[in-house]
């Protein structure tokens, strides 16, 4: 049995096109991907958390996600408050 993944992604502004990035690589959304905690019916991928872009280096670190997409400022700025 495949273990399925947990992406943590953008929301807010960056929510739609964060979709449709997701959408061009197969990831399939219901009508209910604006859900704060989503889960999805795909073969390698079992929930999205949609959470603040500062907020998914902390989420990663601490195994909330798998995997996730923020910007290189959001992880600069993690690494220097030291957590």
């Amino acid at each position: 049995m495949i273990r399925k993944l947990t992406l943590a992604l953008p929301g807010k502004g960056l929510r739609g096109g964060i979709i449709d990035l997701c959408v061009s690589l197969g990831i399939k959304f219901g009508s209910e991907s604006r859900k704060y905690h989503y889960e999805l019916a795909d073969d390698c991928i079992a929930h999205v958390i949609w959470l603040d872009p500062h907020s998914i280096a902390p989420a990663l670190s601490q195994g909330m996600a798998d995997v996730g997409i923020t910007g290189s400022d959001c992880v600069e700025e993690w690494q220097l408050s030291g957590r």
